[in-house]
């Protein structure tokens, strides 16, 4: 790749999944249980419980799988929040709320891996861990004190010193870190593939390419319409994360839209890739500028970044990319690229994961805050029970159901991230200092 081609519109996911599903045309005006909007972790996983249990089902999507966040991340399955640990859960929701989330988020890729064993779904799944390395001497206690409290609610969670996490990474960089086995990688749009062909086995129905244009409320149910029809549902799943903003103003008010952007290189040399990550776990480490990796199914090296000036930030970030992947990886020299893609995560104010009631039988799945794939796995349940239970379930739900509200100063959001890792950046180089 040459340092000016563009960010592309594909992912390196979306071009190696083969083609995209078949899917059925909307002519004209349809019913079913329920409609679901978006083909994404959520929307798919929820659509798949609901048609196994009965229900008719009808998924909306407006590209194709996967075209929104959950066809452009790393593919890292991660089951922690980003921001938030358990103690931390408890502390905002209460001890019985937060210990009931942290347990079900931590035991959301598990039921990832599950799901695919259960359907058969060739996805390159890795399941032996996640690790985050620690990268500054500072950390050590705090990070420790995180494994902890993963290790006192029974996770597979394991400390690791320096010699062990020079093992687990390939790398001498880190003076310490931890891994959770519960978590791994897959390839994200082949997963929504065999998502897309479960459901389809199950009886749902999906139409894609077809932009929802609005909901709104219809006798004792929901219209969903688009240009070339409406659906009628007796209940209504909105499950588009931060595309949901386009849809409804005041979802695109209650968080901060992050753009991550993600790089692979070339197939590094088989040497390189048995160094790196033996294990074949993805990395995540402790800075605020969070470096990541991990090798794909054909030893691609994979990592993500943001951007602190959002203009003309693709070439720049891939540079910044390919630097920090030579410099903390021992690589010698700066690998190619050969893809360039983003996407847009949504932050919650809390960093927590959220339901939005949306009226009698409606709720908006939201807000992983970057630790979508496991999350997902947890939200798509948390819907799938308030679908079939109704109202009577927020009470059991892991993920907290909350009504919409407005970021302060919701206009400058989009700031925030650039202005955080900015800051973020600074700290970083006081800890290793």
């Amino acid at each position: 790749m040459s340092p000016g081609m563009p960010v592309s519109d594909r992912s390196l996911w979306l071009q190696t999944a083969g083609p995209p599903p078949s899917s059925e045309s909307l002519d004209g005006d349809t019913a079913c249980d329920v409609a679901v909007i978006g083909a994404g972790f959520t929307g798919l996983t929820a659509a798949l419980l609901l048609a196994e249990a009965g229900l008719s089902v009808l998924v909306l999507e407006a590209e194709e799988p996967g075209w929104g966040a959950s066809g452009r991340n790393a593919g890292f399955v991660v089951p922690t929040l980003s921001r938030v640990d358990p103690d931390g859960m408890r502390r905002i929701l209460g001890d019985q709320r937060g210990d009931r989330l942290a347990r079900a988020v931590g035991a959301g890729g598990a039921g990832v891996f599950a799901l695919a064993r259960r359907h058969a779904i060739a996805c390159d799944q890795v399941e032996s861990g996640w690790v985050q390395p620690v990268h500054a001497s500072a950390l050590l206690d705090t990070v420790r004190r995180r494994c902890a409290q993963w290790a006192a609610l029974d996770q597979p969670v394991d400390w690791l010193d320096h010699a062990a996490v020079a093992e687990v990474t390939g790398t001498d960089r880190f003076v310490g870190g931890w891994i959770h086995r519960g978590g791994g990688a897959i390839h994200p749009v082949k997963y929504l593939h065999g998502l897309v062909a479960a459901f389809a086995r199950a009886g749902g129905r999906m139409v894609c390419r077809t932009p929802v244009r609005r909901w709104r409320r219809a006798g004792e149910g929901w219209a969903v319409e688009t240009d070339v029809g409406t659906v009628t549902a007796g209940r209504l799943l909105v499950c588009t994360n931060a595309l949901a903003g386009a849809l409804d103003r005041a979802l695109a008010r209650s968080f901060v839209p992050l753009t991550v952007y993600q790089m692979a290189s070339d197939p590094v040399d088989d040497e390189t890739a048995s160094r790196l990550t033996p294990g074949r776990q993805p990395v995540s480490d402790t800075r605020a500028d969070v470096f990541t990796f991990r090798l794909d199914a054909d030893n691609r090296l994979i990592t993500g970044g943001m951007a602190a000036l959002p203009f003309s930030a693709g070439p720049r970030i891939a540079g910044h990319m390919q630097r920090r992947l030579a410099s903390e990886l021992r690589l010698g020299a700066p690998p190619p690229v050969a893809f360039l893609w983003r996407g847009t995560a949504a932050v919650t104010r809390d960093f927590l994961p959220a339901i939005h009631r949306l009226g009698a039988g409606a709720w908006a799945g939201f807000a992983c805050n970057a630790r979508g794939i496991a999350s997902t796995h947890v939200l798509a349940q948390d819907l799938v029970r308030l679908v079939c239970d109704g109202d009577a379930a927020t009470e059991t739900t892991a993920i907290p159901v909350r009504p919409v509200r407005p970021l302060p100063f919701a206009g400058l959001a989009a700031a925030l991230p650039h202005l955080w890792l900015m800051k973020g950046r600074l700290d970083d180089r006081r800890l290793q200092t």
